[in-house]
């Protein structure tokens, strides 16, 4: 980002502030990580700042709902704990009514029309996003299969890609597309 910060010299963490600011890369994704010597686990705490905003022509979303359904979702699919590791997930999602409302470092989850995504020869894109970006695109059939219950993946999956994450192949990922699964 140092095309946005000319006066702070690239190599310089957190603006040359390490003690104060712990955000690496100015995308608001932070991981903190510790040993815990007692379970002898790793252990990740994971902390997202999101805003979702209704950019559809749909503007009768239940968007409260949606945020707290997203929520779950994320903070499911991110808490995670195995034989050698423990990672907690402290997802944030606040409901922006208008643009003025979204913050520059806010990772934005935009309800789009369907229309509006990208499209495959083979199936709809429910949504999409860019690896190490800070929006996420649901189209409004995700939103509506994540109301009705239908749908607890595709959030966390996109937002899988903001963090850097790819697509994988192993079928109990979440990683992978769920049409393969």
């Amino acid at each position: 980002m140092a095309e946005k910060h000319y006066e702070v010299h690239p190599y310089a963490y957190c603006g040359n502030s390490p003690v104060i600011r712990i955000d690496p890369d100015g995308n608001d994704w932070r991981v903190q990580t510790r040993y815990n010597s007692e379970t002898d686990k790793i252990e990740y705490q994971i902390t997202v700042n999101a805003v979702i905003y209704n950019n559809s022509n749909n503007q009768n979303i239940d968007m409260k709902q949606l945020a707290s359904s997203i929520t779950q979702q994320v903070n499911a699919a991110y808490t995670i704990s195995q034989k050698d590791f423990v990672s907690n997930m402290n997802f944030n999602l606040r409901v922006a009514n208008s643009l003025d409302d979204i913050k520059e470092r806010d990772h934005v989850i935009q309800i789009v029309d369907q229309s509006s995504l990208s499209t495959t020869a083979n199936s709809i894109v429910m949504a999409e996003s860019y690896k190490n970006s800070l929006d996420i695109r649901v189209g409004t059939n995700a939103v509506n299969n994540i109301l009705n219950n239908n749908d607890n993946r595709t959030v966390a999956h996109e937002l899988g890609h903001t963090g850097g994450l790819e697509h994988k192949k192993a079928s109990d990922n979440l990683m992978t597309q769920k049409r393969t699964v």
